[in-house]
């Protein structure tokens, strides 16, 4: 029984209220109670006395186990520290191995831009008119060669053409013929990567097209393997493009510089500058216009809706002008300038003139144009493109066919000439009323078409059919049209005159010569007579020519109302002299003065000699010698005198020549004064 029991209370499924339960159910009484309390109790007694037993006889072996453990502790304590200074020196060698690699990363960085910046500093020294390619930061030239481009449509060559591919772009120059220095090229075009397409031609060898929407350009290389070359550059080029595009995107809203944050600094904080900069280029990349304003702009300008695209490039620029200068802003102006130049070539195209196109419609036809030019900043361009057209059409309408005389041809010429400047004038400064800077173009053009104007009119007016009278009137109907343009605050008056000065010289000199010898010829016939005219008709006919001509003396040699009391020579020299003073005082300007002086005076002098040698003639009788005085005493008394004061009074000057052949007459007539018998003086009216 008290095995079974003590068996019982030491089995693994012992249940102590079972147990309880069991024994109040099978006893009989207290006593059995007490009874099974009594031998629980002597269990537990024998229990403790054999625990303290075993106490006792494993004491000296926990003393040991104490001993062990405390050395054992103090082992690990010793690893411990061991293993600390171990990690802390791996730590050191961790954070100087990544200060190398930082300081080896940054300097290969620095030496990566340097050559960058020495490659686009070179750029700039061989190409003229790219300076626009600094200002995106992180540009570098990839790969760069000669190519010719041909015609889209006949294919074939137009132009030699240096190509330079950057990581971002595509770069076309053009050849200078006369290069001088180290700049060998000129800036043609600028392509963005993300908006044009490569295309192979296998019909033509060495070719290769490039889509720039909506335009299409063709190159040749000289070596399939240029080719194969160009083409393999530009794919690993756009895709590299679209590769950076992408992270660019994916990065979020923090994009802080590199190098300006250590990434293992769990204390890094970041400074208001560079939250500042990374929320801006976040926001940039958040404006939903602001990333479709380069396609939204291709799209305006291949729909010729310009002035959307006008609209679109000023809203831009303010947005921009607002905007830290991250580079994220100088990529989104970088893009706003290429298409700003796209839309400036689509407008010049509008106004440039080519021969497949009309050119009726008159000045204001460019006005469109010419605003939205102006309103881009391309004032320059808009007043040299509006003058080139107002050129071609000048051009063509003095090249239509005009007939009739010389100076009915004239008048038509320059009613067409100036009637076209006139409009032109009025246009421009309707159109470039706020930019005063273009007044001096037009100043500039208007002086060049009057040299294209006068070339045709000298080739006209001054040819070896027409006389100086005619040309005197036609360059008066010029004049008279330069004065038009005067009430318009236009003077080219002296650019006209300057420029009919060599002709004017020439015409003076050929009239001149042409006098001489009719003087020449007269004299040698002349029998020293009177002149008799047959009738009154006559007479009054003569004295209206020389009237008109500004000279009444004659009268007074009126003898017997039909007998002038001067030879046929004289009366002829003087109406040529003083149609020839005349015509040239229509065609005066201050640089013929010389030219002017001379030749009247030539002209003049030699007839004076050719009458002196006739007095000294001993064929020659006193009373012929007479008549000859008094030819003598009329043309120095009385013409040459009526010359001097036309001729002071245009010129203002006084002619110390003409007053030197005055005294030399006087000399000779006096010299040569036979006896007063048988004079006859002249009668007065």
């Amino acid at each position: 029984m008290t095995d079974n029991l003590r068996k019982r209370l030491s089995s693994d499924k012992y249940d102590p209220d079972e147990y309880v339960h069991q024994i109040s159910a099978e006893g009989e009484g207290e006593r059995d109670l007490v009874e099974n309390r009594q031998k629980i109790q002597s269990f537990s007694d024998e229990t403790a006395l054999a625990l303290k037993k075993n106490v006792y006889r494993h004491y000296e072996q926990f003393i040991e186990t104490a001993k062990e453990i405390s050395f054992l502790e103090g082992e690990m304590y010793q690893l411990s520290h061991i293993l600390a200074d171990q990690k802390a020196l791996m730590n050191s060698m961790v954070d100087l191995s990544r200060q190398n690699r930082e300081y080896s990363k940054q300097s290969e960085e620095k030496k990566l831009e340097e050559e960058q910046r020495r490659t686009l500093a070179c750029l700039l020294d061989k190409v003229e008119g790219c300076s626009a390619l600094t200002k995106v930061p992180g540009r570098n030239v990839v790969f760069d060669g000669d190519l010719v481009e041909l015609d889209p449509d006949t294919y074939t060559q137009k132009e030699r053409v240096h190509a330079f591919l950057l990581n971002d772009t595509l770069m076309i120059a053009s050849w200078i013929p006369n290069k001088r220095g180290p700049v060998q090229y000129k800036f043609q075009a600028l392509y963005e990567l993300d908006s044009l397409a490569v295309v192979n031609i296998r019909d033509i060898s060495n070719t290769f097209k490039i889509l720039i929407f909506p335009d299409c350009h063709v190159y040749q290389t000289d070596s399939a393997k240029t080719k194969r070359q160009w083409l393999d550059i530009l794919e690993q080029t756009k895709r590299a493009k679209l590769t950076a595009n992408s992270q660019h995107t994916d990065s979020g809203t923090l994009r802080l510089t590199p190098g300006s944050v250590d990434s293992n600094n769990p204390f890094f904080e970041p400074s208001a500058n560079q939250l500042y900069r990374t929320s801006t280029e976040a926001d940039l990349m958040q404006v939903d216009w602001l990333r479709e304003m380069p396609e939204d702009l291709d799209v305006c300008i291949a729909q010729r809706d310009f002035e959307a695209a006008v609209q679109l490039i000023y809203k831009t620029n303010k947005f921009l002008d607002n905007v830290t200068d991250s580079n994220t802003a100088k990529e989104f102006r970088g893009r706003l300038e290429m298409r700003a130049k796209q839309l400036t070539d689509a407008l010049e195209h509008e106004l440039r003139v080519s021969p497949d196109r009309t050119l009726h419609g008159g000045p204001t036809a460019a006005r469109r144009a010419i605003s939205l030019l102006i309103a881009l900043g391309r004032s320059s361009q808009a007043c040299r493109y509006f003058l080139q057209g107002r050129s071609s059409v000048i051009r063509q309408a003095m090249r239509q066919k005009i007939e009739g005389a010389t100076n009915l041809y004239v008048s038509k010429l320059c009613c067409v000439f100036f009637t076209h400047v006139i409009d032109s004038l009025r246009e421009f400064q309707r159109a470039f009323s706020s930019t005063s800077g273009c007044n001096s173009a037009f100043v500039v053009w208007s002086r060049r078409e009057m040299q294209q104007f006068v070339s045709v009119f000298s080739r006209h007016v001054f040819s070896s059919k027409t006389n100086l009278t005619l040309q005197a009137e036609c360059v008066t109907i010029a004049k008279t049209h330069c004065m038009k343009l005067r009430a318009l605050g236009l003077d080219l008056t002296f650019v006209l005159d300057k420029l009919l000065v060599k002709d004017t010289i020439s015409s003076l000199h050929k009239t001149r010569d042409q006098l001489i010898e009719s003087s020449k010829l007269r004299l040698a016939e002349e029998k020293w007579r009177p002149v008799k005219l047959e009738g009154n008709s006559a007479l009054e006919g003569t004295l209206n020519d020389i009237k008109c001509l500004g000279f009444n003396v004659i009268q007074s040699y009126i003898q017997d109302d039909v007998c002038i009391q001067l030879t046929a020579s004289t009366i002829s020299f003087t109406k040529a002299i003083l149609t020839f003073l005349t015509d040239a005082l229509q065609l005066f300007v201050p640089d013929v003065t010389s030219a002017l002086v001379s030749s009247v005076t030539s002209v003049f002098k030699h007839h004076t000699d050719l009458i002196a040698i006739s007095l000294k003639s001993a064929d020659v009788t006193d009373k012929e010698r007479e008549f000859i005085s008094k030819n003598l005493s009329f043309m120095g008394d009385s013409l040459l005198q009526n010359m001097e004061r036309n001729l002071q009074k245009t010129t203002g000057q006084h002619s110390s020549e003409l007053s030197g052949i005055h005294i030399e007459v006087t000399r000779l007539r006096l010299r040569n004064k036979p006896s007063s018998a048988g004079l006859t003086k002249p009668r007065k009216h």
